[in-house]
């Protein structure tokens, strides 16, 4: 909420505004928090409708105001396992079967918490020698976080992708999802990767309606890494099963993750306001 330059234009225009929250921090600075937490009772006054992805990120911009909560919907069917992309997508990265693959699909920058991650993975490997770690995505921390797994010597280990457009290929091939974020709204990969039937690995700042599966445990990024990391080893070794992983994909359907019940609902709204707005003229 700290540019409201687009609400004074498009109110003064007379367009419909429809508001939608993602987040629930923002990493900006002093300054730019102050404006957000000055500027939100201007949005929730002025917008037409109000969504959030989840109760906090919808505190967060409206406070106590009234908003929809709209779930943060995916291509449910694209993210459903498959076994022929869990064995080309390994057998690319050179990962043997047997091994357990710990996976993150995010940007390189302060929010996802990597230097975590790495400190984790590190302890996982002293006690775990067939483990990988697969990363997705770029950032202005990437090379800092390669530079920590050089110091490691994990560079064998922990495998950087970069940019990707297969992810639901190399979800398939994973085993656990790690979140270590220090926050986030409701994250739509956490949602692709229980559509996967990924076993989920996350810190407690993430907003406890992101859990869709029973295969979901939390951890709190106050502990120390060899704590999470025990916690790990004595939690997220035991795979889930072809079958297994095929039942979360229809879970999240049924919890109303799908794209197509998602945009039915968004269109409702986008109608509605239509036909108030013709009414109103």
């Amino acid at each position: 909420a700290a540019n409201l330059i687009p609400f004074y234009v498009a109110r003064r225009k007379g367009i419909n505004i429809v508001s939608h929250s993602h987040n629930s921090q923002t990493s900006k600075g002093v300054f730019i928090k102050a404006l957000h937490k000055f500027n939100r009772s201007y949005i929730s006054s002025t917008a037409d409708y109000c969504f959030a992805c989840s109760d906090v990120a919808g505190e967060w911009l409206y406070g106590k105001n009234d908003f929809e909560v709209v779930k943060n919907g995916i291509e449910t069917d694209r993210f459903l396992y498959n076994d022929n992309d869990r064995h080309m997508i390994r057998e690319n990265l050179g990962i043997n079967d047997d091994a357990i693959v710990l996976g993150c699909v995010g940007r390189f920058v302060h929010q996802k918490n990597h230097k975590l991650l790495i400190e984790i993975f590190k302890e996982i490997c002293e006690k775990e020698n067939n483990a990988y770690l697969i990363l997705v995505g770029v950032g202005e921390l990437l090379n800092v976080i390669k530079d920590r797994v050089s110091e490691y010597q994990l560079q064998e280990k922990v495998l950087f992708l970069g940019t990707r457009f297969d992810i639901p290929n190399i979800m398939s091939a994973m085993d656990v999802f790690v979140m270590t974020s220090f926050y986030e709204g409701l994250p739509v990969v956490a949602v692709e990767a229980q559509a996967s039937g990924l076993r989920m690995f996350i810190s407690d700042t993430i907003s406890e309606q992101s859990k869709l599966i029973s295969d979901y445990d939390w951890f709190s990024i106050k502990s120390s890494p060899k704590e999470i990391a025990n916690m790990f080893l004595s939690k997220c070794m035991i795979k889930n099963t072809k079958e297994n992983r095929i039942i979360c994909n229809r879970v999240v359907v049924d919890k109303g993750f799908d794209i197509r019940k998602t945009v039915n609902r968004i269109e409702d709204v986008y109608k509605m306001l239509l036909i108030n707005r013709d009414i109103n003229y």
